[in-house]
């Protein structure tokens, strides 16, 4: 486990720098150099890191820069409302993105467009289905693609798991959305993971709160799990700075002060990552981690 740690801080950090050398690496993870190098050996073995040696220099090995391999493709679609598909790379490059009325065509048009880039890979499929429906409509998608896809998410964790990517936090948080239609989505995230329990539902926040309830179950919550972060988006903009204030209030209530209390962002939804970014994001971890033993 902590050597998929390292490889996938490894990985996600060449993605984010385009192109960087292994000291850089280590300076960007805080791993050592010689953790750095396995996780480079590794993921360059499995073909999804490429390694640019120097072509002259002094004496002894130096080290050369690494970027991602983009020769590889996924499909990702999004089952919420109607049917949109994207195609990207590895390095989350949109390359096409379709909507249409039947699963198949949609299909179709993915596959189309990855021969048309020259993808030489297909990393695989990820789907966001909307909440707690997963296992039903799971079953359906299998029968019409052949196959079970590489990652079936629900809309809230797969939201909640893109955008706790923009934050640095160690321990918990909670990400939440509020819709103007009056629903709320939203997961509770640990050590950059979706907190689920023993059973996969825990993190669920649609099951804790209601938009009525919202600053007061997250107050709660804090009382409970000491959250580091509480991350709020809106899709009404004009609702940020009184959800705020309203939450501070109820911190306060509830005995927070500046030094217990959380860090609280809220912000536009409109800003946030998308739930097709969050599929992305698992699917090219799965990918990375089930290429690693097959290719070392």
């Amino acid at each position: 486990m902590q050597q998929n740690v390292s490889i996938m801080a490894v990985f996600d950090a060449v993605g984010a720098a385009g192109e960087i050398s292994r000291s850089g690496l280590a300076d960007a993870t805080g791993f050592s150099l010689m953790t750095v190098g396995k996780a480079i050996d590794k993921l360059t073995a499995c073909g999804v890191i490429a390694e640019r040696k120097p072509t002259s220099g002094g004496v002894g090995r130096r080290s050369g820069m690494c970027s991602l391999v983009k020769a590889n493709g996924m499909i990702l679609l999004d089952l919420t409302d109607g049917i949109r598909a994207r195609i990207c790379d590895i390095s989350l490059d949109i390359l096409g993105e379709y909507t249409g009325d039947e699963l198949c065509d949609v299909m179709a048009k993915c596959f189309c467009g990855l021969a048309e880039v020259g993808c030489a890979e297909i990393m695989g499929v990820g789907c966001v289905m909307p909440d707690g429906i997963q296992a039903e409509r799971g079953r359906e998608l299998c029968e019409m693609l052949g196959s079970a896809p590489e990652v079936l998410v629900g809309a809230s964790r797969a939201w909640a798991f893109a955008n706790s990517k923009r934050f640095e936090y160690s321990g918990m948080a909670a990400f939440v959305q509020m819709y103007s239609d009056g629903h709320i989505g939203g997961m509770l995230m640990q050590s950059d993971r979706p907190y689920t329990g023993s059973h996969g539902r825990a993190g669920d926040l649609v099951r804790l709160a209601s938009r009525g309830n919202v600053c007061e179950k997250l107050s709660e919550l804090c009382l409970a799990l000491d959250p580091e972060l509480i991350h709020i988006a809106c899709e009404n903009e004009a609702e940020c700075a009184s959800l705020e204030a309203e939450l501070d209030v109820s911190l306060t209530e509830w005995g927070f002060d500046n030094m217990t209390r959380p860090s609280v962002v809220v912000e536009p939804l409109s800003i946030c990552r998308g739930t097709l970014d969050g599929a992305a994001l698992m699917l090219r971890e799965k990918y990375v981690l089930t290429k690693i033993p097959n290719n070392t």
